[in-house]
């Protein structure tokens, strides 16, 4: 399975920060350049930012964490099997 995470999301919190954001801090080791068009509109927020999957115990962990209730973060991530096209909203299960 291959993750993006939404580019407007992330650049957001890249520019409206005056300190360090941890959630990058997070993301900085899966973040990669490479982009992908994760919804089929013409919209701006159309592109996200795959993620690396070469340690896919350490990326299930981070986006796990991302989606547990004590991070209380709203990145859009998108989830594809192939990684070229076909993505959707990542179901990510929170454990317990």
């Amino acid at each position: 399975m291959k993750y993006a995470i939404q580019l407007a999301d992330v650049a957001i919190r890249a520019y409206n920060t005056t300190t360090i954001d941890p959630v990058l801090l997070l993301l900085r080791p899966v973040l990669t350049d490479t982009t992908v068009k994760v919804k089929s509109d013409d919209t701006l927020d159309n592109t996200g930012m795959l993620l690396d999957d070469s340690d896919p115990e350490r990326l299930d962990a981070i986006l796990r964490l991302l989606r547990s209730k004590a991070t209380h973060v709203d990145l859009r991530v998108y989830q594809s099997e192939t990684g070229n096209g076909s993505w959707k909203p990542a179901q990510i299960e929170e454990r317990q």
